[in-house]
């Protein structure tokens, strides 16, 4: 059975002091291949990494990457094929620049569905900045809103509001991907406040799509006349984290934690997999970790490259 998880406060505090400094470049803005709708079980493996991680609904497959059902089941979306499709518990299905590639098991519940209705955008999507700018855009909306839905769909010119009324989806409150929908064709027709309100449906049913959120900042601060297609200009720099991982102490009344090192040892790989901006990642873990974690901190400019700095 696999044990819960405990990470403890000394990695994830570490992981979280982690910072920028000026060097590296930005991503630049990628065409989603496919949209995970339901998962439970199954694993994607980003393009270049060997470490499988959890897939859940929302989540976005780029290029190179792969889904893989290990004994569970997952639905998803191909944006390339414009097809809805559940892979088999022994599935494994990697996704190339024209088509996906069915590499074990079978699909099932193979249908048509109209796209993914999801812009490009960068692989590693960091919303947090973004966040923070949807909440103040959310204490403003209802002021700079002009009128009703009805009102301003009433406002378009006769031909845009019969093609508006002709592509819009009738609405499903329960399908985040009817509300996807009808999120693009409003941002299309210019509505951008009505489209903000289905996305942030979206962002509420997947929790865990980073990227719902971000598109939710852009929508409301685009409904404010602030052109956020792309993110605010920030400084290039290179991302660095420390996490420690110390499982026993000399210290008896301390009581051992059975699984922070391991958990330090998870959340490099996993901070290595999906964040291509980290460049260094430095792990410490067992009896002479503290003792690194003050060489570290008093020395470091000694440190080097990240692959250094991971004892065995």
């Amino acid at each position: 059975m696999r044990r819960p998880r405990r990470f403890s406060a000394l990695a994830i505090l570490a992981g979280l002091a982690a910072t920028s400094v000026p060097g590296t470049a930005q991503e630049s803005n990628e065409a989603p291949l496919a949209l995970v709708l339901a998962a439970s079980g199954a694993h994607t493996l980003r393009a270049g990494s060997d470490l499988p991680l959890s897939a859940k609904p929302g989540d976005i497959l780029f290029l190179g990457d792969a889904l893989r059902s290990d004994g569970g089941t997952v639905t998803f979306l191909s944006c390339a094929g414009n097809t809805q499709q559940t892979l088999s518990p022994d599935g494994d299905v990697l996704f190339e620049s024209r088509a996906m590639k069915l590499r074990a098991g079978r699909f099932s519940g193979q249908k048509a569905v109209a796209g993914c209705h999801l812009p490009a955008m960068p692989r590693s999507f960091v919303a947090s900045q973004q966040d923070a700018g949807a909440a103040v855009a959310r204490q403003t909306r209802l002021a700079t809103a002009p009128g009703t839905f009805e009102q301003r769909v009433q406002a378009l010119p006769e031909t845009e509001r019969a093609q508006l009324m002709a592509n819009l989806p009738p609405a499903d409150p329960n399908d985040p991907l009817n509300r996807l929908a009808r999120a693009a064709v409003l941002e299309n027709n210019g509505l951008k406040i009505d489209a903000a309100e289905e996305m942030r449906q979206v962002a509420a049913a997947w929790p865990d799509a980073g990227w719902a959120r971000s598109r939710l900042f852009v929508l409301e601060q685009g409904s404010k006349g602030v052109n956020a297609t792309e993110p605010p200009p920030e400084a290039e720099g290179q991302t660095y984290a420390l996490l420690v991982g110390i499982s026993k102490f000399q210290d008896e009344r301390i009581n051992p934690l059975e699984f922070a090192d391991q958990d330090a040892i998870e959340l490099t790989r996993l901070i290595d997999a999906t964040t291509a901006a980290m460049r260094y990642a430095y792990l410490l873990t067992g009896t002479l970790a503290m003792l690194a974690l003050l060489l570290a901190l008093t020395y470091p400019a000694k440190l080097g490259p990240a692959s250094q700095m991971r004892p065995a």
